[in-house]
């Protein structure tokens, strides 16, 4: 079967084998055709625009199956509560409206009405030759630059036709372009951003699916079940159509939908009520503090401001001309405004500022009232207005005054009228500086509110009246025992609350009488004569007489604390004897200390409610003895503590060196390193826990770790000091051999060998260890200096220089040559292999008697030596 047969036949066989099923159905969608053509055809009529001339050139839809509720393939809908996303409108159906009322229960809504098609659609192309087309025909006349309504295309078509021939539709525009030119025809029914209609297959899942709704195929919940949902099976968002126009000219609208090449499944087109409408120019009036809550604007500190807004941006440059009117000046009670505005294309807001004039007259509130009488537009009457007051100066206001209050009641204070706020004194006050501050003042006062916006200030005073007279007061606890009663107590009020009301005589009185028999707590409220209210709380304990104490007895070790526990609550009196190592004798559980047994008495009490038992501190005190303290050179062997106690356990620290750490007597072999003490703690357990610590300690010496620092060598004759270290107070010393050695008892001695010696020390501990260490010392001949009697120095090679010949000398001061007349000619500081050439600055010095002297040190002194004498110089 083709495509076109199963589009015709198919929707007829539901028509007619459903028709025996069919009964009403009630939705939120409501459609009627109650209204005249001219009624209904107004409801679109919006801002700025006059319609006329209205034609609906529809089907009789009077006698069609299936429209027998309305009638008409055209009407007035009604959609509050549905999923199409308008609320009220025109329809226009290629059926009948009846047909748009869900929910979606049928898959192929449909009323054929076999009328004929529109030539304009038919001329779209694609489009195979409409039927039942259905058109509104209207003139609109335009106040502004731009003319639009909104819409929503739905059809039963969707989805099952998408790409194939389907109906259609179409808005035409005829007029003046105001791009140049006329409108002919021109259809304004596009989608967003483009330059492509709108129709089922421009608009779908795939095809620009942003502005396309599912509604579901007539078989599946919720849309088949809910009233929420409209018949069609898919429909378009809600879109706006719109076009550029001149204004003050008139327009003429064709409104138009048919089915395609058949008669089958329904579309329509819903209109929005009010939508069509021009882009009028609103007003609106605030000032640049309206976040501080200035409505008005005054004088020389707060500007007002008028808004001109328009809802679409001009495409081209456009003139707001309006009158100024009201009782303030223009240009004198505030600057000199214009009498038109500008919007430049894009805009859609021109802000007016208004700038009041300080004039220092107290003129009280003056009016500007701005009128927008012809913008352009096509009246002269007035399309909006807006008023503006100025004010002379800021008002301050700090609220109500006097306010009655309480001593220490947070009251939150407002200061209106500015910016700023300060109040004095700031006494009771959080923050001074904030206009809403919050007092809790104790006594009666006033407070001054400074506020100011700039240089505009005013004041406002509050003040605070405090009734403190009243002394309310109720104690806070009361003991008893059960079965007595308790007169409670409470003052200072004018009258009285007790709550809960349980076990009291009286609920509203000063004084009831408690005769309960478990404690309980109270909450008294006391009010005063201006009302202010004291909560105080009141505790009644009442005690039983019977504690539940049993005597006890305890057992503690020696030097040891022990906290005596009563196990018992709700008592509030505590009384112990005697006193000897307690820490309290008012607490129920004090803590003991004492070191032989004791046995104490105690009394407890809630009130007058008494009871005495008794507590017995039994002192474990166990002995234990480390043995003697030992000492020894380097290794020490023996026994320490003593026999051991049956039941008794013992740990020694360290174990180091003991042949068992867990015996009452362990063996010890201990090795030391260093010399020092050791000490041994052990302690001793009781089968009660109870522990003794006692301690033995161990002396060691062990041999010196000795050294002799090696000497230099000493000239035969002379003598060197040698020093042994390593040893340590309190050890004795012997050095050998002894017969050269001063004292050889001393860790430094002087020694005087006549011949190359090897010195020892022994050096002995207290606890008798001996170390030894040696040193040599090594004896040379007595060092020499010759000077020879004569020298030649004629280059022949042979005792040409004179030169020093010397042995063990270490060092050379100076070495100077004198003529016989006294005169230096030579000398040599620090060289001993240099010599005299007989030359005097490069001259040969004549031959004669020549005078020396030399300055010098040896080996094994510190001293320096002279030597002087004649040497004979021969050529």
């Amino acid at each position: 079967m083709s495509k076109i047969l199963q589009k015709i036949v198919f929707p007829v066989c539901i028509v007619f084998c459903s028709a025996t099923l069919w009964q009403p159905v009630y939705g939120q969608l409501t459609v009627s055709n109650s209204m005249t053509d001219q009624e209904l055809a107004e409801t679109l009529a919006g801002e700025g625009v006059i319609i006329s001339n209205v034609v609906f050139d529809c089907p009789d839809a009077s006698t069609a199956f299936g429209c027998e509720a309305s009638g008409s393939s055209y009407g007035y809908f009604e959609c509050l509560d549905c999923n199409l996303g308008l609320e009220a409108g025109v329809l226009l159906t290629s059926g009948c409206i009846d047909n748009a009322i869900g929910p979606n229960d049928v898959g192929s809504a449909s009323t054929g009405l076999a009328a004929p098609g529109d030539p304009d659609l038919d001329m779209i192309p694609g489009v195979l030759g409409t039927n039942d087309a259905c058109a509104l025909y209207l003139d609109v006349e335009v106040a502004a630059d731009t003319l639009k309504f909104n819409y929503v295309f739905g059809s039963e078509e969707y989805l099952e036709f998408v790409g194939s021939f389907n109906d259609v539709f179409a808005f035409y525009i005829s007029g003046p372009n105001p791009a140049g030119g006329n409108y002919n025809m021109q259809n304004i029914a596009i989608i967003p951003g483009t330059t492509t209609y709108v129709s089922i297959n421009n608009v779908n899942d795939t095809s620009n699916p942003s502005y396309y709704v599912n509604n579901g195929t007539g078989t599946n919940p919720p849309n088949n079940t809910s009233d929420y949902y409209i018949q069609y099976d898919g429909f378009t968002t809600v879109l706006e159509a719109r076009a550029a126009v001149v204004p003050c000219q008139t327009y003429t609208l064709k409104l138009v939908v048919a089915d395609d090449l058949d008669s089958a499944l329904d579309s329509g087109v819903f209109i929005e009520a009010g939508s069509l409408s021009t882009n009028k120019v609103t007003l609106s009036a605030s000032t640049t503090l309206a976040d501080a809550g200035f409505v008005n604007a005054v004088e020389g500190c707060v500007d007002g401001l008028i808004d001109f807004h328009v809802d679409i941006a001009p495409t081209d440059t456009a003139v707001i001309f309006f009158d100024v009117t009201g009782t303030a000046l223009n240009g004198v009670d505030y600057l000199s405004i214009p009498d038109s505005v500008i919007l430049f294309p894009g805009d859609t807001l021109y802000q007016l500022q208004i700038i009041p004039l300080a004039d220092g007259v107290i003129e009280g509130l003056e009016s500007i009232k701005i009128q927008i009488t012809n913008a352009g537009l096509c009246s002269s009457s007035i399309l909006d207005s807006i008023e503006l007051l100025i004010q002379d100066n800021i008002i301050a206001d700090a609220g109500p005054s006097p306010i009655l209050t309480c001593p220490g009641s947070q009251i939150q204070l407002a200061l209106s009228g500015g910016i700023n706020c300060q109040w004095q004194p700031s006494d009771y006050l959080d923050d001074p500086n904030s206009c809403f501050p919050i007092a809790i003042p104790t006594q009666s006062l006033t407070y001054m509110g400074i506020t100011s916006v700039g240089p505009c200030i005013d004041t406002a005073y509050v003040q605070f009246i405090i009734d403190d007279s009243a002394n309310p007061q109720a104690p806070p606890e009361y003991n008893t025992c059960a079965g007595q009663t308790v007169q409670l107590e409470a003052s200072g009020g004018l009258f009285y609350i007790w709550t809960p009301t349980t076990d009291l005589s009286c609920s509203n009185c000063p004084n009831p009488v408690f005769t309960g028999s478990a404690t309980a707590t109270y909450t008294v409220r006391i009010f005063d004569s201006v009302g202010c209210e004291t909560q105080l709380p009141v505790t009644i304990n009442v005690g039983t007489g019977d504690l539940g104490l049993q005597p006890d007895t305890l057992t503690v070790c020696n030097g040891q604390t022990l906290q005596l526990d009563l196990g018992v609550s709700g008592a509030d009196f505590f009384e112990w004897t005697p006193a000897t190592g307690l820490s309290c004798t008012d607490c129920p559980n004090p803590v003991v200390s004492v070191s032989q047994g004791i046995t104490y008495t105690v009394t407890a009490g809630v009130g007058t409610c008494t009871q005495t038992t008794t507590r017995t501190v039994q002192v474990n005190n166990p002995q234990f003895d480390a043995g003697a303290n030992l000492e020894g050179c380097q290794t020490i062997t023996g026994t320490l503590g003593t026999s051991a106690t049956t039941g008794y356990t013992y740990l020694w620290e360290p174990a180091t060196g003991l042949s068992d750490a867990t015996a009452a007597n362990p063996q010890i072999n201990y090795t030391a390193t260093v010399p020092g003490v050791l000490t041994y703690s052990v302690t001793a357990t009781d089968e009660n826990g109870c522990e003794v610590t006692d301690e033995v300690t161990l002396t060691i010496d062990t041999p010196r770790q000795l050294s002799i620092a090696q000497p230099d060598s000493i000239v035969e004759g002379s003598g060197i000091t040698i020093s042994v270290s390593g040893g340590l107070e309190g050890d004795t010393y012997l050095w050998s051999p002894a017969n050269v050695i001063d004292d050889p008892t001393k860790p430094s001695v002087f020694v005087r060998p006549d011949q190359t010696t090897e010195f020892t020390a022994v050096v002995t501990t207290p606890l008798g260890c001996e170390s030894q260490a040696s040193v040599t010392i090594f004896v040379v001949e007595p060092p020499k200096l010759l000077v020879p009697g004569s020298f030649s120095p004629n280059n022949d090679g042979v005792n040409d220089v004179l030169r020093l010949i010397y042995r063990d000398v270490t060092e050379l001061i100076t070495f100077k040559v004198y003529n016989r007349w006294g005169k230096l000619v030579y000398e040599n500081n620090g060289n001993l292999s240099e010599g005299w050439n007989g030359n005097y600055k490069d001259t040969q010095q004549p031959i004669g008697v020549y005078v020396y002297y030399i300055e010098y040190r040896q080996l094994g002194t510190e001293q320096t030596k002279i030597a002087k004498g004649n040497v004979t110089l021969i050529r």
